[in-house]
């Protein structure tokens, strides 16, 4: 069984409070189960519950081991300007530290450059969770630099 390098992508970035995503590995697609339902990611197909019990499935990595935050300070690392880089630095701090972010990222015209690196970052983490686990791979990530 091979399952796509993108699903899996979709599936960490899909992760928060209500939403939990998992990799079926009978079948190599991912799915989220969560509050607002329970379906597999590349075709909507509603899943059972039950397959939560079956042990034919494996948690794909959280929040806690993605550590967006960790992302973030590196993507401003990356960030050439210093007042821009300030200006970031200063947005991800206190409450609603990543809506904050997110907004400035915006306002200054870098937003797509965040969500490409981001991308990037999930998709190296990705690969690495799926050797962690030796789970086959088929590379079909277009968003790489």
């Amino acid at each position: 069984m091979k399952c796509k390098l993108s699903l899996i992508v979709e599936g960490m970035d899909r992760e928060n409070f209500d939403e939990k995503s998992f990799l079926n590995l009978q079948n190599g697609k991912v799915f989220v189960f969560g509050e607002y339902g329970n379906h597999y990611i590349d075709d909507n197909q509603k899943v059972e519950e039950k397959v939560l019990y079956t042990g034919d499935i494996i948690s794909l990595p959280g929040r806690h081991e993605i550590n967006e935050y960790k992302i973030i300070k590196d993507f401003i690392d990356t960030i050439k300007d210093d007042k821009i880089q300030k200006q970031l630095l200063i947005t991800i701090n206190g409450n609603r530290a990543f809506r904050r972010f997110k907004d400035t990222c915006i306002n200054l015209g870098i937003i797509n450059d965040w969500y490409k690196f981001k991308n990037n970052t999930y998709y190296e983490l990705a690969k690495e969770w799926c050797t962690w686990n030796n789970i086959e791979y088929i590379d079909d990530v277009v968003t790489k630099v």
